[in-house]
């Protein structure tokens, strides 16, 4: 069995956690991931997906549910997908707290296989951030992975199923904490208001409590929208919220209901600068009136428009409407994303989802 050990002692990119687990997944290119974590946040999620080549061939996680630290949107983002079981556990199940810290990523049909047993748990900080310790054991020959297959049936045999009655308290539970932390942070800061706006990536953050695929509503500010204001480029991120991987991919055709009632397609493109591009046509109402003012000297000056995307009962179709920056919708959607942590900025606008 290979071994590699780690303590990460500070945010360093190139010599944390996630950079260790990626090195030993650029080797193996797993397939599938287990985990078994006592606390996990959104973002942490999506980090661990970033160590597969693509959407999982199976996945199983127990999630630790002590203390209201792991985001019920992270349970939801992995039950929702078609190949994933999900499990919890508790210390009122057990009379034991549920703390262990479990990464294990394979193929289903090789030797190929490693396992990360650490002190650090599923969120972005613990990958690269906190004062963290971590083993990672490869496996060499079958009977390697076998040992490796043996641990983890002992993490996975810690959880249970949940009920909905569970999940309902247990996100009660989140909730009440959550305000807690969230009035203890503002008493301890000290940090001063910031002079400028500065880009904030939302789910850079563990602040993050709803990934975008679970959002009902995403919303961005148009600003000097492109093409003599025809193409509204928006965060990668973002894409979750269509169904677009975030890192590229070939253009796509939606569907989007506008204004005045009809149903059109519109066509988005990946930019290659962790950006996705909304090419729209004059059937949106909006582009059609132009939403971009003429300055004095006939150049386009800035938007004054809030473009806000909401889901349908089909996935492939989404309502497109717009509201006015600083209206009092505008100022609730803000306000709504961030109670999530799900509000985000580029150097010019504001974005977000909930």
């Amino acid at each position: 069995m290979e071994y590699a050990c780690l303590i990460q002692k500070d945010s360093t990119l190139t010599e944390s956690v996630k950079a260790l687990i990626q090195t030993y997944s650029n080797s193996i290119k797993p397939t599938c991931i287990d985990v078994a974590m006592a606390y996990v946040t959104v973002a942490g999620i999506r980090d661990a997906l970033g160590f597969l080549p693509d959407t999982p061939e199976q996945s199983r996680w127990v999630f630790g549910l002590d203390d209201g630290v792991t985001q019920p949107g992270a349970i939801d983002l992995c039950t929702a997908w078609a190949h994933a079981t999900v499990r919890v556990a508790a210390l009122a199940d057990t009379n034991r707290r549920f703390h262990p810290k479990v990464l294990y990523l394979h193929n289903q049909n090789a030797t190929d296989a490693f396992m990360m047993i650490g002190s650090a748990n599923l969120t972005k900080r613990a990958l690269c951030g906190n004062a963290e310790s971590v083993v990672i054991l490869r496996a060499e020959s079958t009977g390697d992975r076998r040992e490796l297959n043996r641990l983890w049936r002992e993490a996975w045999g810690l959880g249970h199923a949940a009920t909905d009655q569970e999940l309902a308290d247990y996100r009660a539970e989140y909730q009440a904490a959550s305000r807690s932390r969230r009035r203890l942070r503002r008493r301890r800061s000290t940090a001063p208001a910031p002079t400028s706006r500065r880009t904030a990536v939302v789910l850079e953050s563990d602040a993050a409590e709803i990934d975008p695929s679970q959002a009902d509503t995403c919303w961005i500010e148009c600003g000097n929208v492109t093409a003599m204001g025809r193409e509204l480029e928006f965060k990668a991120e973002q894409g979750l919220f269509f169904g677009l991987d975030p890192h590229g991919a070939p253009p796509r055709t939606l569907q989007f209901i506008v204004s005045d009632g009809s149903q059109i397609d519109l066509r988005l493109k990946y930019q290659g600068n962790h950006m996705w591009r909304l090419q729209m046509t004059r059937e949106v109402p909006e582009v059609r009136r132009g939403l971009r003012p003429r300055n004095a000297d006939g150049s386009l000056g800035r938007s004054p428009w809030v473009a806000i995307f909401e889901r349908t009962a089909t996935r492939s179709t989404f309502i497109l409407r717009f509201v006015r920056l600083n209206s009092r919708e505008h100022l609730r959607l803000r306000q709504q994303s961030h109670e999530h942590g799900t509000c985000g900025s580029t150097t010019a606008r504001e974005y977000g989802w909930y």
